[in-house]
């Protein structure tokens, strides 16, 4: 990793996690930092990537422990108003799949 690398962290290891993760890992910008799925999709992922990254089943633990400076949220839309928010408030950048939350009031 180098000083200029974001550290990114995937949320969601299915199709579109995947294959987020899969376009940072080509990206000289970017360093993933860790997979988070409840399921073994983060498995499989993981072998696909240049690296092995940490392995995560808990967003929130991911979140403080890995050292990220960016989310990546590809995970089912009734979570994306909650993981959003606290990776927002944790500081990081958030890339965050649509829809962006369940509905306006959620999403504002």
């Amino acid at each position: 990793m180098t000083s200029s690398q974001l550290r990114v962290l995937v949320v969601g290891c299915g199709h579109m996690g995947a294959s987020h993760a899969l376009a940072y890992d080509k990206h000289p910008g970017f360093q993933i930092v860790g997979l988070v799925s409840r399921g073994s999709s983060k498995n499989k992922l993981n072998h696909l990537l240049a690296h092995p990254v940490s392995l995560y089943d808990d967003f929130h633990q991911a979140l403080t422990q890995s050292d990220c400076q960016a989310v990546c949220i590809s995970t089912y839309p009734d979570t994306h108003e909650t993981y959003a928010l606290a990776a927002l408030e944790a500081g990081c950048h958030v890339f965050l799949e649509k829809p962006m939350a369940m509905n306006a009031k959620e999403a504002s």
